[in-house]
Protein backbone atom coordinates (compact mmCIF):
# COMPACT_ATOMS: atom_id res chain seq x y z
CA UNK A 1 0.00 0.00 0.00
CA UNK A 2 1.09 3.56 -0.61
CA UNK A 3 2.34 5.70 2.26
CA UNK A 4 -0.49 5.78 4.79
CA UNK A 5 0.37 9.20 6.17
CA UNK A 6 0.21 10.62 2.66
CA UNK A 7 -3.16 8.97 2.01
CA UNK A 8 -4.75 10.69 5.01
CA UNK A 9 -2.80 13.96 4.95
CA UNK A 10 -5.96 15.83 3.91
CA UNK A 11 -7.97 14.51 6.88
CA UNK A 12 -8.36 16.79 9.87
CA UNK A 13 -6.54 15.80 13.05
CA UNK A 14 -9.64 14.82 15.04
CA UNK A 15 -10.53 12.25 12.37
CA UNK A 16 -7.06 10.74 11.80
CA UNK A 17 -7.79 7.68 13.95
CA UNK A 18 -11.01 7.06 12.05
CA UNK A 19 -9.19 7.49 8.70
CA UNK A 20 -6.57 4.94 9.79
CA UNK A 21 -9.36 2.47 10.61
CA UNK A 22 -10.51 2.78 6.99
CA UNK A 23 -6.95 2.09 5.82
CA UNK A 24 -6.89 -1.01 8.03
CA UNK A 25 -10.05 -2.28 6.32
CA UNK A 26 -8.50 -1.56 2.91
CA UNK A 27 -5.43 -3.61 3.93
CA UNK A 28 -7.67 -6.52 4.86
CA UNK A 29 -9.55 -6.38 1.55
CA UNK A 30 -6.40 -6.17 -0.57
CA UNK A 31 -4.42 -8.88 1.21
CA UNK A 32 -7.22 -11.37 1.84
CA UNK A 33 -9.43 -10.65 -1.20
CA UNK A 34 -12.52 -10.43 0.95
CA UNK A 35 -15.48 -8.13 1.42
CA UNK A 36 -15.37 -5.89 4.52
CA UNK A 37 -18.21 -3.92 6.14
CA UNK A 38 -17.94 -0.85 8.32
CA UNK A 39 -20.37 0.07 11.06
CA UNK A 40 -22.90 2.82 10.36
CA UNK A 41 -21.27 6.12 9.46
CA UNK A 42 -22.61 9.67 9.25
CA UNK A 43 -22.32 11.65 5.98
CA UNK A 44 -19.11 13.39 7.07
CA UNK A 45 -17.45 10.07 7.88
CA UNK A 46 -18.65 8.64 4.56
CA UNK A 47 -17.08 11.59 2.70
CA UNK A 48 -13.73 11.02 4.46
CA UNK A 49 -13.79 7.31 3.63
CA UNK A 50 -14.67 7.98 0.00
CA UNK A 51 -11.82 10.49 -0.33
CA UNK A 52 -9.45 7.65 0.63
CA UNK A 53 -11.15 4.80 -1.23
CA UNK A 54 -11.30 6.70 -4.51
CA UNK A 55 -7.49 6.58 -4.67
CA UNK A 56 -7.49 2.79 -5.07
CA UNK A 57 -8.23 1.50 -8.56
CA UNK A 58 -8.24 -2.11 -7.38
CA UNK A 59 -11.10 -1.51 -4.92
CA UNK A 60 -14.82 -0.98 -5.17
CA UNK A 61 -17.26 0.08 -2.50
CA UNK A 62 -20.97 0.50 -1.96
CA UNK A 63 -22.91 2.70 0.44
CA UNK A 64 -25.84 0.89 2.07
CA UNK A 65 -28.33 2.54 4.41
CA UNK A 66 -31.41 0.41 3.91
CA UNK A 67 -33.27 2.87 1.71
CA UNK A 68 -32.55 5.64 -0.76
CA UNK A 69 -31.60 8.87 0.99
CA UNK A 70 -30.57 7.24 4.28
CA UNK A 71 -28.51 9.50 6.53
CA UNK A 72 -26.47 6.82 8.28
CA UNK A 73 -24.87 4.23 6.02
CA UNK A 74 -22.60 1.21 6.04
CA UNK A 75 -19.66 1.08 3.61
CA UNK A 76 -18.99 -2.23 1.92
CA UNK A 77 -15.43 -2.45 0.57
CA UNK A 78 -14.37 -5.24 -1.78
CA UNK A 79 -11.85 -6.10 -4.54
CA UNK A 80 -12.62 -4.62 -7.94
CA UNK A 81 -12.88 -8.07 -9.56
CA UNK A 82 -15.85 -9.01 -7.34
CA UNK A 83 -19.31 -8.90 -8.88
CA UNK A 84 -21.98 -6.67 -7.38
CA UNK A 85 -22.74 -7.70 -3.82
CA UNK A 86 -25.98 -8.78 -2.22
CA UNK A 87 -26.68 -6.87 1.00
CA UNK A 88 -26.55 -9.28 3.93
CA UNK A 89 -25.44 -6.87 6.62
CA UNK A 90 -28.20 -4.24 6.90
CA UNK A 91 -31.74 -5.14 7.95
CA UNK A 92 -34.81 -3.39 9.35
CA UNK A 93 -37.00 -3.91 12.37
CA UNK A 94 -40.38 -2.43 13.23
CA UNK A 95 -41.36 -1.47 16.77
CA UNK A 96 -45.06 -1.08 17.58
CA UNK A 97 -46.74 0.24 20.69
CA UNK A 98 -49.63 2.32 21.94
CA UNK A 99 -47.88 5.68 21.52
CA UNK A 100 -51.06 7.72 20.94
CA UNK A 101 -50.95 9.48 24.31
CA UNK A 102 -47.22 9.22 24.90
CA UNK A 103 -45.25 10.69 22.05
CA UNK A 104 -42.06 8.71 21.47
CA UNK A 105 -39.03 10.56 20.15
CA UNK A 106 -35.84 9.55 18.37
CA UNK A 107 -34.07 9.85 21.73
CA UNK A 108 -36.53 7.39 23.33
CA UNK A 109 -35.96 4.76 20.64
CA UNK A 110 -32.20 5.19 20.66
CA UNK A 111 -31.95 5.25 24.45
CA UNK A 112 -33.97 2.06 24.88
CA UNK A 113 -31.76 0.18 22.42
CA UNK A 114 -28.51 1.51 23.90
CA UNK A 115 -29.73 0.41 27.35
CA UNK A 116 -29.50 -3.16 26.09
CA UNK A 117 -25.74 -2.68 25.90
CA UNK A 118 -25.74 -2.14 22.14
CA UNK A 119 -23.36 0.35 20.53
CA UNK A 120 -24.75 3.29 18.55
CA UNK A 121 -22.40 2.37 15.70
CA UNK A 122 -24.54 -0.65 14.76
CA UNK A 123 -27.75 1.39 14.55
CA UNK A 124 -28.71 3.22 11.38
CA UNK A 125 -31.61 5.57 10.74
CA UNK A 126 -34.60 5.65 13.07
CA UNK A 127 -37.80 6.47 11.19
CA UNK A 128 -40.65 7.57 13.43
CA UNK A 129 -44.35 7.16 12.68
CA UNK A 130 -47.38 7.81 14.90
CA UNK A 131 -47.71 4.38 16.53
CA UNK A 132 -44.55 2.65 15.40
CA UNK A 133 -40.93 3.15 14.47
CA UNK A 134 -38.78 1.53 11.81
CA UNK A 135 -35.09 1.14 12.55
CA UNK A 136 -32.19 0.13 10.32
CA UNK A 137 -29.66 -2.05 12.13
CA UNK A 138 -26.77 -4.43 11.52
CA UNK A 139 -27.98 -7.97 10.89
CA UNK A 140 -25.95 -9.55 13.68
CA UNK A 141 -27.86 -7.71 16.45
CA UNK A 142 -31.34 -8.32 15.00
CA UNK A 143 -32.27 -11.40 17.02
CA UNK A 144 -30.88 -9.92 20.24
CA UNK A 145 -33.05 -6.80 19.91
CA UNK A 146 -36.16 -8.80 18.95
CA UNK A 147 -35.68 -11.07 21.96
CA UNK A 148 -34.75 -8.43 24.54
CA UNK A 149 -36.33 -5.08 23.69
CA UNK A 150 -39.62 -5.03 25.61
CA UNK A 151 -40.31 -1.35 26.24
CA UNK A 152 -39.75 2.10 24.78
CA UNK A 153 -39.92 4.47 27.70
CA UNK A 154 -42.82 3.16 29.76
CA UNK A 155 -44.68 1.67 26.83
CA UNK A 156 -44.75 -2.08 26.21
CA UNK A 157 -43.87 -2.79 22.59
CA UNK A 158 -43.56 -5.58 20.04
CA UNK A 159 -40.61 -5.97 17.68
CA UNK A 160 -40.36 -7.81 14.39
CA UNK A 161 -38.10 -7.87 11.34
CA UNK A 162 -39.45 -6.26 8.19
CA UNK A 163 -38.23 -6.16 4.62
CA UNK A 164 -36.20 -3.12 3.61
CA UNK A 165 -38.81 -2.60 0.88
CA UNK A 166 -41.43 -2.06 3.62
CA UNK A 167 -39.68 1.01 5.01
CA UNK A 168 -41.96 4.05 4.86
CA UNK A 169 -40.39 7.50 4.72
CA UNK A 170 -42.68 10.27 6.03
CA UNK A 171 -42.50 13.73 4.51
CA UNK A 172 -40.08 15.93 6.40
CA UNK A 173 -41.68 18.71 8.44
CA UNK A 174 -40.09 22.07 9.11
CA UNK A 175 -40.71 25.18 11.14
CA UNK A 176 -39.69 28.35 9.27
CA UNK A 177 -37.59 30.82 11.28
CA UNK A 178 -36.81 34.27 9.90
CA UNK A 179 -33.61 35.79 11.25
CA UNK A 180 -31.88 39.14 11.02
CA UNK A 181 -28.15 38.80 11.76
CA UNK A 182 -24.99 40.89 11.51
CA UNK A 183 -22.98 38.13 9.81
CA UNK A 184 -22.80 34.42 9.05
CA UNK A 185 -20.11 33.94 11.69
CA UNK A 186 -20.97 30.92 13.80
CA UNK A 187 -21.10 32.58 17.22
CA UNK A 188 -23.22 35.50 15.98
CA UNK A 189 -25.56 33.19 14.08
CA UNK A 190 -26.09 30.78 16.99
CA UNK A 191 -26.68 33.67 19.41
CA UNK A 192 -29.39 35.08 17.15
CA UNK A 193 -30.93 31.68 16.44
CA UNK A 194 -31.17 30.70 20.12
CA UNK A 195 -32.01 34.24 21.22
CA UNK A 196 -29.12 34.31 23.64
CA UNK A 197 -25.91 36.27 24.16
CA UNK A 198 -22.82 35.73 22.06
CA UNK A 199 -20.91 34.59 25.16
CA UNK A 200 -23.51 31.86 25.75
CA UNK A 201 -23.33 30.86 22.08
CA UNK A 202 -19.55 30.50 22.39
CA UNK A 203 -20.06 28.06 25.27
CA UNK A 204 -22.01 25.77 22.92
CA UNK A 205 -19.12 25.95 20.45
CA UNK A 206 -16.39 25.41 23.05
CA UNK A 207 -18.27 22.48 24.61
CA UNK A 208 -18.47 20.57 21.29
CA UNK A 209 -22.25 20.94 21.02
CA UNK A 210 -22.32 22.20 17.44
CA UNK A 211 -21.89 20.40 14.14
CA UNK A 212 -22.13 21.77 10.62
CA UNK A 213 -22.93 19.19 7.96
CA UNK A 214 -22.20 16.50 10.60
CA UNK A 215 -18.71 17.88 11.22
CA UNK A 216 -17.86 19.05 14.74
CA UNK A 217 -17.03 22.77 14.66
CA UNK A 218 -15.27 24.44 17.59
CA UNK A 219 -14.19 27.71 15.96
CA UNK A 220 -16.41 30.66 16.79
CA UNK A 221 -15.21 32.47 13.65
CA UNK A 222 -16.39 29.67 11.34
CA UNK A 223 -18.50 31.12 8.50
CA UNK A 224 -21.80 29.43 7.67
CA UNK A 225 -23.21 29.36 4.15
CA UNK A 226 -26.37 28.59 2.24
CA UNK A 227 -27.71 25.02 2.52
CA UNK A 228 -25.58 24.22 5.58
CA UNK A 229 -27.12 21.82 8.10
CA UNK A 230 -26.51 23.17 11.59
CA UNK A 231 -26.97 20.78 14.54
CA UNK A 232 -27.07 22.17 18.08
CA UNK A 233 -27.21 19.60 20.84
CA UNK A 234 -30.39 20.03 22.83
CA UNK A 235 -32.00 22.32 20.24
CA UNK A 236 -32.28 20.26 17.05
CA UNK A 237 -31.27 20.71 13.44
CA UNK A 238 -31.52 23.78 11.26
CA UNK A 239 -31.13 24.17 7.50
CA UNK A 240 -29.97 27.53 6.19
CA UNK A 241 -31.95 28.12 3.01
CA UNK A 242 -30.73 29.94 -0.09
CA UNK A 243 -33.15 32.76 0.74
CA UNK A 244 -30.55 35.19 2.10
CA UNK A 245 -30.64 38.89 1.36
CA UNK A 246 -28.95 41.99 2.66
CA UNK A 247 -30.96 44.74 4.36
CA UNK A 248 -30.47 48.47 3.88
CA UNK A 249 -28.45 48.54 7.10
CA UNK A 250 -26.08 45.82 5.80
CA UNK A 251 -27.53 43.14 8.03
CA UNK A 252 -28.54 39.75 6.66
CA UNK A 253 -32.11 38.54 6.48
CA UNK A 254 -32.05 34.74 6.54
CA UNK A 255 -34.69 32.06 6.32
CA UNK A 256 -33.90 28.97 8.41
CA UNK A 257 -35.83 25.70 8.46
CA UNK A 258 -35.89 23.85 11.76
CA UNK A 259 -36.52 20.13 11.41
CA UNK A 260 -39.51 19.02 13.49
Amino acid sequence: MRDKDELIRHVEEDKKIYARSILDKIDKVLFKNICVYTNFLDPYEISIAESILNRFEDLKYEVIGGYEGAERNVLVIYPSFFCALENKDVVAIEIKGDFKFNKISHRNYMGSILNLGISKEVIGDIIIHENYGQIIIKEDIKEFIIDNLKKIGRETISVKEISLSDIEIPAEKYEIINMNVTSMRLDAFVASLLKTSRSEAIKYIDNDKIKVNFKLINKKTYTLKEEDLLSIRGHGRFVITSNIRKTKKDRLFIEVKRKI
